[in-house]
């Protein structure tokens, strides 16, 4: 009878040969694509990333104001429990925009610098979506490798702007007093709602 650790070793040869030829074969794609199109393939590869960023970014925004009761939104009509008043918010913020959620902490007295921070973010945003190739090349438009250099950086800076706005996000909630947080020794930590039984009552 084979000894399993002898199998395992076999196992762990065939799926190193198997990645190697995979890997192989991606050499000789890649080959064979000319740089101009490796270009394109890489500014799309950025946008994507940004676009993506983003869209955790004013995820988080959502869940970060949706959750604290004591955060008052302009909710229509009146919610007879918290399930009801938690749709209700879940779908006032939904259908907001992103300059609409950082006038909803503004109402809501949150620090003038956290509020100067969030438009910060909001014009990168902005130029990003309706207005970034108004100063950047489209990728149909891509003739060298040296031409989307300057857009790359351009996209690398706003995927780093926006991803430390998601994770500074739950900090501005804390620091205006409508959540808590409890750190733990690994670096992790743990986001309380401040009135955690606030609401209607069920």
């Amino acid at each position: 009878m084979m000894c399993w650790r002898r199998l395992l070793v076999i196992i762990d040869d065939l799926g190193t040969l198997a990645v190697q030829r995979e890997i192989d074969q991606f050499r000789r794609e890649i080959s064979q694509i000319d740089d101009i199109e490796i270009a394109r393939q890489m500014y799309l590869h950025h946008i994507g990333r940004v676009f993506v960023t983003l869209g955790i970014f004013e995820q988080t925004l959502i869940h970060a104001i949706r959750m604290p009761w004591k955060m008052e939104l302009p909710l229509k009509g009146n919610p007879e429990s918290r399930w009801t008043l938690f749709q209700a918010r879940d779908e006032f913020l939904r259908d907001s925009t992103l300059g609409s959620m950082i006038k909803v902490l503004e109402k809501n007295e949150c620090l003038d610098a956290d509020l100067s921070y969030l438009r910060y973010v909001k014009r990168h945003r902005d130029l990003f979506v309706h207005r970034f190739f108004e100063n950047h090349i489209w990728p149909g438009e891509i003739n060298d490798m040296f031409s989307v250099s300057a857009s790359v950086r351009t996209l690398k800076f706003l995927e780093i702007t926006f991803g430390r706005a998601t994770d500074r996000l739950w900090g501005i909630l804390v620091r205006n007093n409508f959540l808590q947080r409890q750190k733990f020794t690994d670096g992790s930590y743990l986001i309380i709602n401040n009135d955690p039984f606030g609401g209607p009552d069920d």
